[in-house]
C-alpha cells in the first residue's frame, strides 16, 4: 500500500484481523479494487448468511474503534474537518474526490473510513428522499437543509427558469442570515430534484437546460450564454470547450448545423452563423 497515514493505518488494522474477517471486510469496501461487493455475494462466496456478513463487518469495525489509536483518530479528524468545513455535508463523489487529490486516498479506503467514523455518515440511496447520495456530519441540522431546499425550489418555480447561483445566493440571503455562501453551494449538490449546469446556473433536473438530451440543448445552451451570433464551427467548438460534451469525440460541425437548421428557436443571421431566435 502507498506511504501515507490513511493506508498506514487501514494495514495495521487489517493485520490484525482473523483472515476471514479480514477478507470479508476488503471485500465489502473494496479496499484495494473500489468494487465493493454487496452482503449477499460475500456471503456466498464464504458460506455464511448476510446477517453474519453485516455482524462481522461491525465486530471488525467496532475494533477499531475501541483501539483509538493516535493515527486513526487523526485521519478521522482530517475526514470530520473537510466535512465540517462544507456545511456539514457534501455530495459523495465531490468527497471522494478531495479525499483523492488532496489525500491520495482512493474510494474503498475513503468509504471504510467514513463507515467507521462516529462522527460522519453516508446517506444512502433512497434513505432520505430529497438527497443525493453524500456525507454528512451525525449532528447535521437537516430541518435547515430542508428550509433551504424547499425556499429554492420555490424560487426556481416561481421564475420557470434556470438561476445563477449568484442569484439564488441573493435571493436567499434576503431571507436567512449568515448562511455561508459556498455551504450553500454544497446544499444545493446534494439535492436529487436540483442540479446545475457547466455556467452555475441552477434548475430541476428535469429541464432542458440542466438534463442536456441532445446537441440541440447544447447548441441553445451556449448560444443563450454567449448571448450573440455564432458560426455553427465556433458553436461546437464551444461545446467541446464548455464540458456540454460527455463524449469521447469531438462535436461534428455538421451535426451542430443540422440541428440549427431544422430547430425554430435558431435564426440564420449570415452564412453559416446563427443567433437565438427573440420575440421583438
Amino acid at each position: 500500500m502507498k506511504d501515507n497515514i490513511f493506508y498506514d493505518v487501514l494495514e495495521e488494522f487489517l493485520s490484525s484481523l482473523p483472515e476471514r474477517s479480514r477478507f470479508i471486510v476488503i471485500d465489502r469496501f473494496g479496499i484495494y479494487d473500489d468494487e465493493a461487493k454487496t452482503l449477499d455475494a460475500i456471503g456466498k462466496k464464504n458460506n455464511i448468511t448476510r446477517e453474519r456478513v453485516r455482524q462481522l463487518v461491525n465486530a471488525s469495525i467496532n475494533q477499531i474503534n475501541e483501539s483509538k489509536s493516535e493515527k486513526y483518530n487523526k485521519v478521522q479528524d482530517i475526514l470530520t474537518k473537510y466535512v465540517d468545513s462544507r456545511g456539514g455535508i457534501v455530495y459523495h463523489d465531490r468527497f471522494l474526490r478531495h479525499m483523492h487529490e488532496n489525500h491520495s486516498v482512493k474510494r474503498g479506503i475513503c468509504n471504510f473510513y467514513v463507515y467507521a467514523s462516529e462522527h460522519i455518515d453516508l446517506i444512502q440511496n433512497n434513505n432520505r428522499k430529497p438527497f443525493a447520495f453524500a456525507v454528512f456530519k451525525k449532528d447535521f441540522d437537516f430541518d435547515k437543509w430542508n428550509e433551504i431546499h424547499e425556499f429554492v425550489e420555490e424560487l426556481l418555480k416561481r421564475n420557470e427558469t434556470v438561476l445563477s447561483f449568484e442569484k439564488i445566493v441573493k435571493e436567499i440571503n434576503n431571507r436567512i442570515d449568515n448562511l455561508n455562501k459556498e455551504h450553500l453551494r454544497e446544499y444545493l449538490y446534494v439535492s436529487r430534484t436540483i442540479k446545475n449546469n457547466p455556467f452555475d446556473e441552477w434548475g430541476f433536473n428535469t429541464w432542458n437546460e440542466i438534463n442536456l438530451r441532445g446537441v440541440k440543448d447544447k447548441v441553445y445552451l451556449v448560444l443563450r450564454y454567449r448571448d450573440e451570433a455564432m458560426h455553427f464551427r465556433d458553436i461546437a467548438k464551444a461545446i467541446d470547450k464548455y464540458g456540454l460534451n460527455t463524449s469521447d469525440k469531438a462535436t461534428h460541425p455538421q451535426t451542430v448545423h443540422n440541428e440549427l437548421i431544422k430547430d425554430d428557436r435558431f435564426v440564420l443571421t449570415g452564412r453559416g452563423t446563427y443567433k437565438l431566435y427573440t420575440q421583438e
